[in-house]
């Protein structure tokens, strides 16, 4: 059985007064429930919707989100899937999650075929390698591909299941990445551009960028939004995070200690780490608190890590 979404943080809890009490209350990140493959992890967002989080390569992680239209007036509701980005491997993931979809709609007539929609946060390989053969499968299974590039995707999409999708620009890292937000289902892709506890190299040098990239992601993403980024880099972020010192983090010193008391838990037991709140990430993430002096201070101190 899937797993649901854990209890979000509170408004309240945000604050820096509160966000110790939430941290002493904190279970485990994301209820992730493996999947009947073996394969990777999956929780349910909504009744229509499934998330699920796959492993690739040496730490990258991929999404793929099944997003049936509800619609009371749609008398054959289309499925839609969401690959977040295309590692080396990922066929894998894309067999196990579309299997249901592709036997229903070859068995059931009246069932049109899955669509698949793959958004790509920016071009590096351990993001872009897989695609070729993701695309060639899905054409051999009659299975419809389309390509959402970082470079020329629009403000806003609609996939064929009424689901609609944002690019948010989140340059630095590269100079055309982009984050993905999902509002009606609570999630946000972030790629590259932002990690638990942590965010991505700024490879492009330009710190300004990556700053306002990150603020551009505080803007427009709700707290309550799952983050689903791209490595497997919580445990290493933590130890930086720690090294930063409890002046830093003020009140909040607890909720990182025992955010990284976590992690290490989870990945002793093969878990991911992955699947905070953007609420939660606004309290632990040290790339979230400051102004662009500081940020440019700290990402420079992480790079040297």
């Amino acid at each position: 059985m899937l797993s649901p979404l854990r209890p979000l943080l509170s408004a309240s809890a945000l604050s820096a007064s509160a966000s110790r009490l939430f941290a002493s209350s904190f279970a485990t990140t994301c209820n992730w429930s493996p999947n009947s493959s073996g394969h990777g992890w999956a929780q349910l967002i909504n009744p229509t919707s499934i998330l699920r989080i796959y492993p690739a390569l040496n730490d990258n992680y991929y999404y793929i989100i099944k997003n049936t239209d509800a619609s009371p007036t749609n008398c054959s509701p289309h499925t839609d899937y969401i690959l977040s980005d295309c590692p080396e491997g990922c066929l894998t993931g894309v067999k196990d999650a579309l299997k249901d979809s592709l036997k229903d709609s070859k068995e059931v007539s009246k069932t049109s075929p899955p669509t698949l929609h793959i958004f790509l946060t920016h071009h590096h390989a351990d993001h872009t390698a897989g695609l070729s053969s993701v695309q060639t499968w899905a054409s051999s299974n009659s299975i419809p591909v389309t390509v959402h590039s970082h470079a020329s995707i629009p403000p806003s999409t609609l996939l064929p299941s009424s689901l609609k999708i944002l690019s948010i620009i989140t340059h630095g890292h590269t100079p055309t990445h982009k984050s993905f937000s999902l509002p009606s289902l609570k999630t946000i892709i972030t790629g590259d551009a932002l990690f638990s506890m942590g965010c991505g190299r700024v490879f492009t040098g330009d710190m300004d960028a990556a700053y306002e990239g990150l603020q551009n992601l505080k803007r427009e993403v709700e707290d309550d939004a799952l983050v689903l980024c791209s490595h497997e880099y919580t445990e290493s972020n933590g130890d930086f995070c720690l090294s930063l010192g409890e002046g830093f983090w003020g009140d909040d010193w607890r909720a990182v200690v025992e955010r990284v008391e976590e992690v290490k838990v989870l990945r002793e037991k093969g878990l991911p780490s992955v699947g905070t709140t953007f609420g939660e990430e606004k309290v632990w993430n040290p790339f979230l608190r400051v102004d662009m002096k500081e940020f440019e201070r700290i990402r420079k101190l992480k790079d040297s890590f």
